[in-house]
């Protein structure tokens, strides 16, 4: 059996660890990227606390530096089903998701899609206003 690790830079200074193995003939490629660690005090309180849940949310996402990034997260943010509008913000780094009416948004499932795209969500919060009024009010800003 022969393995050969390699690291490789993905987007916005991210690694991936690659480990090709050649098993009789087939080789077989794992992609691997770094977990973050996390405090078993830290995990513990995660699985206890039950989820959030809000009509609106507002995220903080590190990472996000151009329309390409954006595009990839709203790409997943719209594919779930209880998305109704979504807004972006680069310059704030801001994006904002709005629930279908009747319905709810889990922020940790939000969350948890924006860090798969491969960005660093630093705050999560329940909005009160809409985000076509956050929209609208990011806009008047100079």
């Amino acid at each position: 059996m022969k393995t050969r690790l390699a690291t490789r830079s993905l987007p916005h200074g991210r690694l991936a660890l690659m480990a090709s193995v050649v098993l009789a003939g087939a080789a077989v490629v794992v992609l691997a990227t770094p977990a973050r660690a996390q405090s078993p005090a830290a995990a513990k309180a995660a699985a206890a606390a039950p989820a959030a849940q809000a009509s609106a949310v507002k995220l903080s996402v590190n990472g996000m530096v151009c329309a390409f990034c954006a595009q990839g997260i709203e790409a997943r943010l719209k594919k779930l089903p209880e998305t109704a509008d979504l807004y972006i913000n680069l310059k704030q780094k801001v994006v904002a998701v709005q629930a279908k009416p009747g319905q709810t948004l889990a922020v940790d499932k939000l969350k948890a899609e924006v860090v798969e795209a491969g960005y660093e969500v630093t705050r999560a919060e329940p909005m009160t206003q809409t985000v076509a009024q956050l929209r609208e009010q990011m806009r008047a800003r100079p």
